[in-house]
């Protein structure tokens, strides 16, 4: 499963990509488990305090322009 996260370089942002991170799983559509094989997470801003994860890539992006 890949997972896309708005504003991942805010407080609830960063604690929703770690808590994925921890977690590694989550359910899909039919309340089966699936495994999070990436995770993206977009903010306006760069996010100096991103986790450390070869499943997480951050990208600095307005995704309005």
């Amino acid at each position: 499963m890949h997972v896309f996260v708005t504003g991942a370089a805010g407080n609830l942002g960063r604690q929703v990509v770690r808590e994925l991170l921890a977690r590694g799983t989550l359910a899909d559509s039919g309340g089966q488990r699936r495994p999070i094989a990436r995770i993206i997470g977009v903010d306006l801003r760069p996010d100096s305090a991103a986790p450390v994860d070869d499943r997480y890539a951050f990208h600095a992006a307005d995704l309005g322009a």
